[in-house]
């Protein structure tokens, strides 16, 4: 928490949590490289779940909330999710493999997770789908929102 509100490198906050002698002893830096990099993801998606929920309260009409996965590895958690719309206030259900882990309102959604969300206005979606931006959404997902409903 420290290393990121003081905005020191990742590289260097990870160096210094795997050679912590501590509870955890000394965890190593692959360890250590999975507990930063999802901390500072867990960050990144309370900032911008804030950020969705104060331009809900200021935008016209409202907004809605887009997961967006952003890594190069095509994920089996994350994928199915990119493109998936959701009321501002809704969140996303995990699985692991066919087994249900959790309900999130923004990521992480498992370690070292790099997958984001986006504020979402109806009309919004179907240009990044144009643009070839998004996969089609699964429409037999029970959760996902119609953009142009929301």
């Amino acid at each position: 928490f420290v290393g990121v509100r003081s905005a020191t490198p990742t590289r260097e906050i990870i160096e210094e949590v795997a050679a912590q002698s501590g509870p955890l002893g000394r965890i190593g830096a692959s360890k250590a490289e999975t507990l930063v990099r999802t901390e500072v993801s867990q960050v990144y998606g309370t900032a911008q779940q804030g950020a969705i929920d104060e331009s809900n309260r200021i935008v016209p009409g409202g907004m809605s909330k887009m997961w967006i996965h952003v890594g190069s590895y095509p994920c089996p958690t994350c994928m199915p999710l990119h493109g998936t719309v959701r009321p501002a206030d809704g969140t996303w259900t995990i699985f692991k493999g066919k087994r249900y882990e959790r309900e999130v309102a923004a990521p992480p959604a498992h370690p070292r997770c790099v997958c984001r969300i986006t504020a979402m206005k109806r009309n919004w979606k179907a240009g990044l789908k144009k643009l070839g931006y998004l996969d089609e959404q699964d429409p037999a997902d029970p959760e996902a929102v119609d953009p142009e409903k929301v």
